[in-house]
């Protein structure tokens, strides 16, 4: 067996070095990435372990409202005011009143009076005596006053009118003149009580004629379609029948 010679075992020597730090280098490099490996892993299980830390909030801070103190505030009081409520205006129309006419009216008696302006119904006392009045729209101005019969001799007679039935509110007093009765008023207004839509058609009067004391009068009923109408008389009252002569109609004698 040849010997090596000097210099080739310095190259083989040389190279057995290079050989060994390769391996030694690439064994380093085998350990020292398995240990980054390592530390990667730990860090990841340690991440995911790892329980997250709670977010501190900061909680604002509660702000002071200051509440505004309630101040005086000066209410108006209200103002009353005053509402003029007008009266009513008087009714003046009895100042002018008088007496058109008066008469039996059946066992009633009836007053008639010219009443300007009147407008409503009244009701009055003649002679103490109650009478209720009413307006007939068929005649203006007109108030036809009906009561108890009563004899009277005197020409003038107290009236008093009211508004109301228990004659507590007087709206007229007055002392009218009243004359002898009077015969056959120039407007018939006949007697209330019997009105009906037909009044004063088919009328018919009985009529007696009568003398006292050398006057003649007449005592006369009428009756129209409606039934009893209205009579008057021109003796005198209180006179007893039997002192009267009773005489026969003017175009028999």
């Amino acid at each position: 067996m040849k010997l090596l010679s000097f210099r080739g075992m310095m190259v083989i020597g040389f190279t057995g070095i290079l050989l060994l730090n390769a391996c030694s280098n690439a064994a380093m490099g085998a350990a020292l990435n398995e240990g980054e490996e390592q530390r990667n892993l730990l860090q990841t299980e340690a991440s995911l372990t790892q329980t997250p830390s709670k977010t501190s909030t900061v909680e604002p801070s509660p702000t002071v409202t200051a509440t505004p103190e309630p101040t005086n505030t000066a209410s108006l009081t209200p103002t009353i005011t005053m509402t003029w409520t007008p009266s009513p205006t008087p009714f003046t129309g009895f100042l002018e009143s008088k007496i058109n006419s008066h008469q039996p009216s059946g066992e009633m008696y009836m007053y008639i009076f010219s009443v300007p302006g009147v407008s409503q119904d009244y009701y009055a006392t003649i002679e103490k005596e109650l009478y209720h009045c009413e307006i007939d729209t068929n005649y203006p101005d007109i108030l036809i006053c009906t009561g108890e019969y009563f004899e009277f001799d005197d020409e003038m007679v107290d009236v008093v009118f009211c508004s109301d039935e228990t004659r507590d509110e007087i709206v007229h007093k007055q002392e009218y003149f009243s004359g002898p009765t009077t015969p056959a008023p120039a407007i018939i207004y006949g007697d209330p009580k019997t009105w009906c839509p037909e009044r004063g058609q088919n009328v018919n009067c009985e009529t007696e004629y009568r003398s006292y004391k050398g006057e003649e009068c007449i005592v006369q009923t009428c009756f129209d379609a409606c039934g009893y109408y209205y009579s008057y008389h021109t003796c005198p009252k209180g006179v007893p029948l039997s002192e009267f002569i009773f005489l026969p109609p003017p175009d028999e004698r």
